[in-house]
């Protein structure tokens, strides 16, 4: 899963600067889920283009929400703060430290 978002970043010449990570519990209201915080760095067409593809191929992945930022109005490059939620039917993966390169 952390993989595909950060092979899809990638792809689209973006960078993750942050990835935070959190596992939900399924409760009785709501399905497991993970969490991922994290800021991309680039041009804002790739982002976009990131993330509905993620969202489109990637069934139970929600952007909860999208903080986009640019340091001077004439730069091409933005800052987007991003928190998708990853709900999961099957419950929660195993992310041991092996399978989550810079998570906290």
């Amino acid at each position: 899963m952390l993989s595909t978002l950060e092979g899809l970043a990638q792809s689209q010449g973006l960078s993750w600067s942050k990835m935070d990570i959190t596992q939900v519990k399924a409760s009785v209201n709501h399905p497991s889920a993970i969490e991922v915080k994290g800021t991309l760095k680039g041009p804002y067409p790739p982002i976009r283009q990131m993330l509905t593809h993620a969202r489109l191929n990637h069934p139970g992945l929600t952007l909860r929400s999208l903080i986009i930022q640019r340091d001077a109005p004439e730069s091409s490059t933005v800052v987007a703060q991003t928190h998708l939620v990853w709900y999961l039917k099957d419950g929660l993966p195993d992310l041991s430290a092996s399978a989550t390169k810079g998570v906290r």
